[in-house]
């Protein structure tokens, strides 16, 4: 077992264990429209951040099209841009797939 897996193991048992641990645990006041509970502040986090995924990957694409457009036939430039919108779009498939994936989760196992 190499020196990285001895330390993050034992991190990542206490991070999965950590939310078991402080299931009661409550937000002390509601300010800012914060969900109420721990869970659901996680949910939010991770939409988000699928949201700011999603929309990184659309950026990509249309960056991607506008270098396809003005490589006036160079191949190089062509090649970049195929391959920046085969990965942006691959990202973006694999964001809606974590979001679904997501959704399935909480509507499963926490009853929304």
């Amino acid at each position: 077992m190499t020196i990285k897996k001895r330390f993050l193991m034992p991190l990542l048992a206490a991070l999965l264990a950590a939310p078991a641990a402080s299931a009661d645990w409550q937000l002390p006041a509601n300010r800012y429209n914060l969900p109420e509970d721990f869970t659901g502040m996680i949910v939010s986090m991770i939409n988000w951040l699928l949201g700011f995924a999603s929309l990184l990957a659309v950026l990509v694409i249309v960056y991607a099209g506008i270098v396809y457009t003005a490589s006036s036939g160079d191949q190089d430039r062509v090649r970049d841009a195929k391959k920046a919108a085969k990965y942006a779009i691959m990202g973006l498939a694999m964001a809606g797939i974590a979001f679904a994936t997501v959704r399935v989760i909480v509507i499963t196992v926490l009853h929304e």
